[in-house]
């Protein structure tokens, strides 16, 4: 065996294992970001860190579910507020599912992911509550505002002219 090859055999073997720590280091430095591609319901985090996808489902996911919902019936308004609703999304859980969603795999998946800039597309369900009773009262409402008694058509006549009041 030439002299050269057992240094040639540590320079590699150095190598090997300095590339295999700095990727396992760069993989724990990624452990507060979400992996690019993916999604909560229709907004994307991907490539965020915590602080980031947290705002970003906050403005562009909870804000919205927070307006009054307003339900027209025969012309007539009816309103359920978040507050009567009682909701409540789960900002937090949702941020870590989208986390641990894009660390699905091992360390090499994910750095190859990285390398070759793949993106993950996966899609984490939002995680909202609400009360299902408070959505019934409000169709309660609506039904009972818009609701009549049946009424017959009937038809009048008089010298002349002829009145028909059409069936409701």
């Amino acid at each position: 065996m030439p002299p050269k090859l057992p240094a040639l055999l540590a320079v590699a073997a150095v190598l090997l294992v300095a590339t295999v720590a700095g990727m396992f280091a760069w993989d724990a430095g990624r452990d507060a970001f979400v992996a690019e591609g993916v999604r909560v319901g229709p907004v994307d985090i991907g490539g965020m860190n915590k602080v980031e996808a947290r705002a970003a489902l906050q403005e562009e996911l909870v804000k919205p579910l927070r307006r009054t919902l307003t339900v027209r019936a025969a012309g007539r308004p009816f309103h359920l507020t978040a507050r009567a609703s009682h909701l409540a999304a789960d900002v937090d859980a949702m941020v870590a599912a989208a986390i641990e969603r894009g660390r699905a795999g091992g360390v090499l998946a994910r750095t190859w992911r990285a390398i070759s800039g793949a993106k993950v597309e996966a899609s984490v369900a939002p995680k909202v509550r609400y009360s299902q009773a408070a959505v019934r009262r409000l169709a309660e409402r609506a039904r009972a505002g818009v609701s009549r008694p049946a009424q017959n058509a009937r038809v009048s006549f008089k010298p002349g002219k002829v009145t028909i009041r059409p069936s409701r």
